[in-house]
């Protein structure tokens, strides 16, 4: 399904507000992500709601698309907020619905790998042996504040387009997903999660062979022999690296790490020393720790990338197969609003405009029916 197009953020919409009361929560959970047995958590996370004055309704998805079209309904109906119970990929098909709205995102982290969700602190580390405590989440996301957030935009002739709210990558990653995602690896995906990713990912590293590719990052061309391509919408990767300890959700920019080289261990080592991280230290601080250094950047900042190569390299999107090169990827700033639970603000938004502030402020302290619908 083609997401419609992104209508500039309204001039009245506060950047940040706070959650309403008496919000209308639609909850859209995905009955085949995580473990088996999970439904009696989250039924009584989401109850926490109710005891707050939410008002909640359920609804299921069946197939794949079924996030987008219930939470493009919701929206439509008036939901404040469609809180997804599943993975990534459902965390995905719901923001496609959503971008746009004025109804904002939240994650109850129920899937195989949570990545998001511990990029908001949700959960410890996203892992299929640890439970994450949904009560806690739920509360944490009740007494958080909704953001409006950049989002990258995939595209090519011929091909539906696709949001994503983490992350777009071209090349190896994009191949390793596409491994987990047949029929061969999805038993192992769902014993070891992340960890799946991992093991693929080391066998694609020493023998995918990457391509022939001209890839023009803000209009500056670059050519040569490419393994991937990993755009950024976030510092944290894969649940454990951050290849863009910059980003933020924020900027209006996407942060690209891309790795060229006559094999995969050669471009990630040059992927390190052109940031000068390629010592053990820097490499733990960094990439593991996710330590920022204005001088020498993990990933270059941009708007668009666009790539043709030769044979055509996979793409994914959020960590779903999305299709294969030529692409184009671009960033579409203040198209989704986002629950952020507090403490998690400091390292993913941009520091505060202290005029945007006081104005978002006064907005949130006028009482006019004209800014914010009336609901009986």
């Amino acid at each position: 399904m083609s997401p419609a197009a992104v209508p500039p953020p309204s001039a009245a919409a506060p950047p940040v507000r706070r959650l309403d009361s008496t919000a209308s929560v639609c909850v859209i959970a995905n009955p085949s992500a995580g473990r088996a047995g999970r439904q009696v958590a989250l039924e009584a996370a989401v109850a926490r709601w109710s005891l707050r004055g939410w008002t909640i309704r359920w609804r299921s998805t069946q197939a794949p698309g079924d996030a987008t079209a219930l939470a493009r309904a919701a929206a439509a109906d008036g939901a404040d907020i469609v809180a997804v119970a599943g993975g990534d990929g459902t965390v995905n098909e719901a923001a496609n619905g959503l971008v746009g709205t004025r109804t904002a995102l939240a994650v109850l982290p129920s899937g195989t790998a949570n990545v998001l969700a511990a990029q908001l602190g949700l959960v410890a580390w996203p892992s299929p042996w640890r439970t994450p405590d949904l009560g806690a989440a739920a509360d944490a996301l009740a007494d958080g504040v909704v953001h409006r957030i950049d989002v990258g935009l995939v595209e090519a002739a011929g091909r539906p387009k696709r949001y994503f709210v983490m992350w777009a990558g071209v090349g190896a990653d994009a191949a390793v997903v596409a491994a987990l995602e047949g029929p061969g690896h999805t038993a192992l995906k769902s014993r070891l999660g992340a960890w799946a990713y991992a093991i693929v990912g080391a066998r694609t590293l020493l023998f995918d062979r990457g391509g022939e590719a001209v890839m023009r990052i803000d209009g500056v061309r670059t050519r040569g022999h490419l393994r991937g391509v990993i755009v950024n919408n976030m510092p944290l990767y894969a649940g454990v690296l951050h290849l863009a300890p910059e980003a933020v959700f924020d900027d209006g920019r996407l942060d690209a790490a891309t790795f060229f080289g006559p094999s995969g261990v050669r471009a990630v080592a040059h992927w390190l020393a052109a940031a000068r991280a390629g010592s053990p230290r820097a490499f733990q601080r960094r990439v593991l720790g996710g330590e920022r250094d204005a001088e020498h950047l993990l990933s270059t900042p941009c708007r668009t990338v666009r790539i043709v190569s030769r044979p055509p390299l996979a793409v994914h999107v959020d960590a779903e197969p999305w299709g294969t090169t030529p692409v184009r990827i671009s960033i579409q700033p203040g198209a989704l609003e986002l629950v952020v639970p507090v403490g998690a603000e400091g390292a993913l938004f941009s520091p505060p405009d202290p005029l945007r502030a006081t104005a978002s402020a006064l907005w949130e302290a006028w009482p006019t029916p004209f800014d914010r619908p009336v609901r009986t």
